[in-house]
């Protein structure tokens, strides 16, 4: 029997997923801040053009980022197979810049996503 073509999947357009209490809380196309050295102090993480995939990140940042979170920002080739890993601890949203709210499914789409970190390491 012929094999039929398969068209390959699309590759998504978000290089990075956000993780925070062990689930992934966003995907974002762009990050910046991650060139650090191994446990550097007080750094900030920079996130552009994301979308949240559940309400964890929102409902974080309504509550004023209380208390700090640990969690990772994973690189992703454009299979989605993870070719990198952060791990940040002490993070807050210190910034937040979005258009406003994206109808497919209620996710909210961010322009800009700052972290600040206590402490970043590359995993």
């Amino acid at each position: 029997m012929p094999q039929r073509f398969q068209r390959p999947a699309k590759p998504s357009p978000y290089s990075f997923r956000l993780e925070i209490d062990g689930s992934i809380c966003a995907r974002f196309q762009d990050a910046a801040g991650l060139d650090v050295p191994h446990g550097a102090p007080r750094r900030t993480i920079i996130l552009r053009r994301g979308v949240t995939t559940g309400p964890t990140l929102w409902t974080w940042r309504s509550q004023g980022n209380v208390p700090p979170k640990d969690g990772s920002l994973v690189m992703l080739d454009a299979s989605g197979a993870e070719r990198g890993r952060w791990r940040f601890q002490g993070g807050r949203v210190s910034k937040w810049v979005g258009p406003g709210f994206n109808a497919k499914g209620g996710d909210v789409v961010m322009d800009l996503v700052e972290l600040t970190c206590e402490r970043i390491e590359e995993a």
